[in-house]
């Protein structure tokens, strides 16, 4: 059974208050309006770097959220970062959820740096492993989350 995305619809309630068309936001997204249109209705997920960038156009903007974030607290509380970043990939569907982490990984190899969070990410790759199997994260044999 597919999951629909839940946030879709309320970026779109969003777009309407301020006047933006699906065109409009397709174009600046550089995607078609067909795939604005299913993701405002819920049929669809977004890659991140096209969420990340109609987030921008709609007035969110992700670093200012992580920043208010990290000076409320003077520091990063990462486990609770953790639990946050979980629920969020609770709720994509299992090929977006392998998408973001191989995106994760790969920023690791080339920073040369472990997130401080990966211990969280390891386990939670663990838990969709029991669930899933191992075909969400592992295509072609080349292992793409670190246990």
């Amino acid at each position: 059974m597919k999951k629909e995305n839940k946030i879709g619809p309320k970026l779109s309630a969003i777009a309407k208050s301020k006047g933006l068309t699906q065109q409009f936001l397709a174009d600046q997204c550089q995607i078609s309006r067909l795939t604005i249109q299913r993701f405002f209705k819920g049929h669809t997920e977004l890659k991140c770097g096209d969420l990340t960038q109609l987030l921008t156009l709609l007035g969110f903007s992700l670093e200012d959220q992580i920043d208010r974030s990290f000076a409320s607290s003077g520091q990063i509380n990462f486990e609770q970062e953790w639990n946050e970043i979980t629920t969020t990939l609770q709720k994509l569907s299992p090929r977006v959820q392998k998408v973001l982490i191989e995106q994760i990984n790969w920023w690791k190899k080339q920073e040369g740096v472990e997130p401080r969070f990966l211990p969280h990410q390891n386990r939670y790759v663990e838990a969709q492993r029991e669930t899933h199997g191992d075909s969400i994260y592992f295509s072609n044999n080349i292992k793409v989350a670190t246990v």
